[in-house]
């Protein structure tokens, strides 16, 4: 390797220096490039440009006439926010169940002649959501036994007993009601099970995190793992397997 000439005077030496300069600069600006393209955040929104592959609508192809600045200014979201809509309480409420409270007279004699009162009708005096907290229960499964009394007169009894639906775990109070729950707040509301523990005591029920993630486990070997393995099955008689590395945000920032 053919080593750099010495610079012979001042003048040459500062401009080796300021070359020097310029190379290390653009080599730090193509160092932090790569930093921010390998750890930083990454977001999965698709550009406005690129079509979605689970959308069935076709995009048309935009005129050749249409100029570039309109279509820019097509993409640009409206800054007018939309109305709101005058019913939509109106309809989240008729989708509840629904559910009257009446509110009487306490003296239903009338307070100029103090004669009784006959109802005409009522009027609905305002509407409102109202939230019932979650409670457990302690449900006593018993299985009722019949006797023969024709069968063995002479002795020995024929009893028949009602078949009873197998627990979910044995030696567990956990069902399948309080195991559904339990994966919707860890696995859709982001809810750990140390913070569920305090949720299932205000309920009234014993339920530590160990408890909890054990039975979770447990519920998707004997429950899911069935369906995966399946799935997998069906997903190696494919010839072309198709996979997305897009980057998915699990953890909510809030």
């Amino acid at each position: 390797m053919a080593q750099a000439q010495q610079p012979k005077n001042l003048e040459e030496a500062l401009q080796v220096i300021q070359q020097q300069n310029e190379l290390i600069n653009q080599l730090k600006v193509a160092l932090q490039l790569q930093q921010h393209r390998r750890f930083a955040k990454k977001n999965e929104s698709l550009n406005p440009d690129q079509l979605s592959l689970f959308e069935e609508k076709q995009v048309e192809a935009p005129d050749n006439h249409e100029s570039s600045d309109a279509a820019v200014k097509k993409r640009e979201p409206s800054r007018h926010p939309k109305s709101k809509q005058s019913n939509s309480r109106k309809e989240n409420l008729d989708c509840l169940p629904q559910e009257d409270c009446e509110y009487d007279l306490d003296d239903k004699t009338c307070p100029d002649c103090h004669q009784e009162m006959k109802q005409i009708g009522r009027r609905l005096a305002s509407r409102e959501a109202v939230y019932v907290p979650a409670h457990t229960i302690c449900r006593n499964v018993y299985a009722k036994t019949y006797k023969c009394q024709h069968c063995h007169p002479n002795g020995g009894d024929k009893l028949v007993t009602a078949k009873t639906p197998s627990p979910l775990f044995n030696h567990s109070y956990i069902s399948s009601s309080i195991l559904a729950t339990i994966a919707a707040n860890k696995f859709d509301l982001a809810v750990p099970f140390n913070r569920q523990e305090r949720m299932w005591q205000a309920a009234n029920l014993e339920l530590d995190s160990k408890q909890m993630a054990n039975a979770v486990i447990k519920g998707a070997k004997r429950f899911l793992k069935p369906l995966s393995d399946y799935l997998v099955n069906q997903l190696r008689q494919e010839k072309v397997v198709h996979m997305d590395e897009t980057p998915f945000q699990v953890l909510d920032s809030g």
